[in-house]
């Protein structure tokens, strides 16, 4: 049984060096029926890199458009990915 979502703070341990982040100026999602993977990428001039990579259920990415937006990030902004991204992972 998958358990349900906390009501209360949730006490998520980390270490030093996730707890600093990773700054990324692109995201792109792939989106499947079981799961959503989120790469985000820094592109500095004609090179890119990917800095994180987030799988998430579809459940939770709807969560965190539902936040976004809430907050005011406009959503249907065009987003500019490198062909390279635009391929699910493990494909060539």
């Amino acid at each position: 049984m998958v358990p349900g979502p906390v009501s209360g703070p949730v006490n998520a341990k980390t270490d030093l060096a996730s707890s600093r982040g990773v700054y990324a100026n692109v995201v792109n999602a792939i989106v499947a029926q079981e799961e959503v993977v989120l790469d985000f990428i820094l592109s500095v001039g004609p090179e890119a890199s990917l800095v994180s990579r987030v799988v998430v259920s579809p459940a939770h990415a709807k969560r965190l458009g539902e936040l976004l937006s809430r907050h005011g990030v406009d959503q249907s902004a065009p987003i500019l990915v490198p062909n390279a991204w635009n391929r699910p992972p493990g494909s060539a």
